[in-house]
């Protein structure tokens, strides 16, 4: 429809059965009939190159009498209403604009209007819009020679001012997000043609971006991991796509989230844990398997302490399941190993992915443990610069927003526990969070100082609760970091985003870093950009040390036969002078002691001796295995128990009866 003058037609004279070529505005009349021929020519053009790509749209209807308004008496914009798309004509700094890329970027907010019956997020529309108008003409300038000095609107070409935003969108004006999808759109194209060539590069790349819309994603993050299900080929992320690679660089360059890289060469491995151990060797043990090939190499890495890096094979036993031994390690010590396997077709994988898997071997111990029923002396940072919703300690107040809890009434420490710190406490009641949250910045509580001076580093680890509510853009968080140097310098090394009307546990996590005598712990969180209602609360912090407080149990021999007399020692050498209780099993635990601990042994469990150990902590003492043929092939476990300033259990030491 021409808002200039009269809609632009023609005719011509054509033979029954021979073709004719129609050729419109041949001749270039005017900007106005050029605006109605070159608009009729690009929203169809769009059209097809879209159904050709996704034929099963079944939401087409919705754009079945799209009108299409040209020459309107306005200059340098081009819009979309339901259900027409509009175009300006040339007047001030730019020419007329129902042209091309211009034309197929509005076709592109209803295209976007069509199958997901609206146009929200506007960032994602407005990257549909150019996703639309970059594919079909093969340009990286949205809108080129928009103005009439000859600048386009947005550049995408590498180092282009569009081609560089980043996620996320919240907080970006609509245009400036849309560039975000755009751009990652684009790059894909890019990095596809260098794989496969133009024509079979820029096909996937038309396919897998545009048919992913069928799955009608909310947002471009989600458009993300659709794309990676139009390129599978299997039904299974978990092993990669044919172009994942591009998918995932593409993604990465425009800090998009996706899908985790392919686990071709997969590990089922428990990490251990805290041993008090220094008798037996660490068993390691995985499941390896390889979703193309078969495993070839599998390896143990490990370290003790700062030590040098020590490799071992891991040896394959039945169910794909591969084992290997650390040596048993004095207390206080630190372990870090990693797992590498190899396939046939060499895929190579870690476990982790990257660093290690990290565990200590001594004495638990409680460094620190604050419910925060006393002032224990935390403090906030001197550069906090929230203008509401600051932490303080107090017995927090239930609060919500828009029917939504965002604050409890109760902290989180059992019994009769009542405070914990609080973003701000403020008024309980209806929609009083959104008065009383973060607001313009960040907030911080700082522990006293703590000594971790004699733990070997990834040996001490801090517990606690938290709770998290955001509500509105979703983009804040709660953090925790540590600091060596009494809070000169911090790392952050825990962070949740996920929100929950909940308090939620944060159990043993390994404090990073070499552990000096001048540590402290921090939690923060922010609301910036001040967008959302955020409100954070911190419970029942507990760090754990180590010491060398353990105790040694051995044997002469793990296999002795029936009617033979075993001489056991034990060593616990920081519990002189204490009571112990030797005892056995014919099963493992952990099995839980109320008041004690937790025993290696099963249940039942059998307690044989009682002793004391001498002023050095040791003590021997012989054990008769019964003369009875009963007994040859019974595997026997044992333990002792220490009740000497703590209870300490110590190794077991397993007995397989000859």
């Amino acid at each position: 429809q021409d808002q200039a003058t009269s809609n632009y037609s023609f005719s011509q004279p054509a033979t029954p059965g021979t073709p004719v070529g129609v050729v419109m505005n041949g001749t270039h009349v005017s900007e106005f009939i050029t605006a109605q021929s070159t608009a009729y020519d690009w929203v169809n053009r769009t059209h097809f190159f879209v159904t050709k790509r996704w034929p099963g749209w079944q939401t087409m209807g919705r754009l079945s009498k799209l009108t299409t308004n040209v020459n309107i008496n306005s200059s340098c914009n081009a819009y979309w209403r339901p259900v027409s798309i509009n175009f300006y004509r040339k007047a001030g700094s730019c020419n007329n604009t129902a042209f091309a890329e211009v034309v197929s970027h509005e076709w592109g907010h209803g295209f976007h209007w069509g199958f997901h019956g609206s146009t929200s997020p506007g960032g994602f529309s407005e990257g549909i819009g150019d996703h639309m108008g970059l594919y079909i003409t093969g340009q990286r300038i949205m809108g080129r020679g928009f103005r009439t000095n000859g600048s386009g609107v947005r550049d995408y070409r590498v180092g282009g001012s569009a081609n560089n935003t980043q996620w996320p969108a919240a907080g970006k004006q609509v245009h400036t997000a849309g560039q975000i999808w755009a751009g990652n759109c684009m790059d894909l194209r890019d990095y596809l043609i260098t794989k496969h060539g133009a024509t079979k590069g820029v096909d996937i790349a038309e396919i897998i971006t545009i048919a992913q819309y069928s799955r009608n994603p909310g947002d471009m993050d989600k458009a993300v991991w659709e794309t990676f299900v139009q390129d599978d080929n299997d039904a299974n992320l978990l092993n990669g796509t044919p172009n994942f690679a591009e998918i995932a660089r593409a993604a990465d360059r425009h800090n998009l989230p996706r899908v985790p890289d392919p686990k071709i060469v997969q590990f089922t491995h428990t990490p251990l844990t805290t041993s008090r151990d220094v008798v037996n060797d660490y068993a390691v043990s995985s499941k390896i398997i390889s979703t193309e090939g078969t495993i070839t190499s599998a390896k143990l890495v490990y370290k003790i302490n700062t030590g040098p890096l020590t490799t071992v094979n891991l040896v394959k036993g039945a169910g794909d399941i591969y084992t290997a031994a650390i040596p048993a390690q004095s207390a206080v010590s630190s372990i870090s190993y990693f797992l590498t396997a190899t396939d046939s077709k060499t895929n190579t994988a870690n476990d982790p992915p990257s660093g290690f898997h990290v565990f200590a071997v001594g004495h638990e111990t409680v460094a620190f443990a604050d419910d925060f029923e006393t002032d224990k002396g935390w403090k906030p940072a001197g550069d906090d610069n929230a203008t509401r919703g600051r932490f303080h300690r107090v017995d927090p107040i239930k609060a919500d927003t828009q029917g939504r809890t965002a604050q409890p009434d109760d902290d989180h420490t059992p019994g009769t526990g009542t405070m914990c710190y609080v973003t701000e406490n403020g008024s309980g009641g209806s929609n009083q969070a959104s008065i009383h949250d973060v607001d313009n910045g960040k907030t911080t509580i700082i522990s006293p100082v703590i000594d971790l001076s004699k733990m070997p580093a990834g040996a001490a680890k801090i517990s606690f609760a938290y709770w998290l509510t955001v509500y509105s853009q979703l983009n804040d968080s709660v953090r925790c970091g540590v600091s060596t140097n009494g809070g000169q310098s911090w790392q952050d090394f825990w962070t949740q985003s996920s929100s929950a009307t909940q308090w939620r546990e944060v159990k043993d996590l390994v404090i990073p870093g070499t552990y000096t005598n001048n540590m402290q712990v921090r939690f923060w969180t922010a609301d910036s950009p001040n967008n959302s209602v955020t409100d954070a609360l911190i419970d029942d912090v507990v760090i754990q040390s180590m010491d060398d407080n353990v105790a040694a149990l051995r044997a002469q021999t793990r296999t002795p036969g029936i009617g033979t007399t075993l001489n056991f020692t034990l060593n616990a050498l920081r519990e002189p002078n204490a009571a112990y209780v030797f005892a056995f099993s014919l099963t493992q635990g952990p099995t839980p002691i109320p008041n004690v601990g937790v025993t290696g042994l099963g249940v039942p469990l059998y307690p044989v001796i009682t002793r004391v150990l001498n002023a050095s902590g040791n003590d021997a003492f012989p054990v008769a295995i019964p003369n009875d043929p009963i007994l040859k092939g019974l595997r026997v476990h044992t333990e002792a128990f220490v009740a000497g300033k703590a209870w300490i259990f110590s190794n077991l030491w397993t007995l397989d009866i000859k």
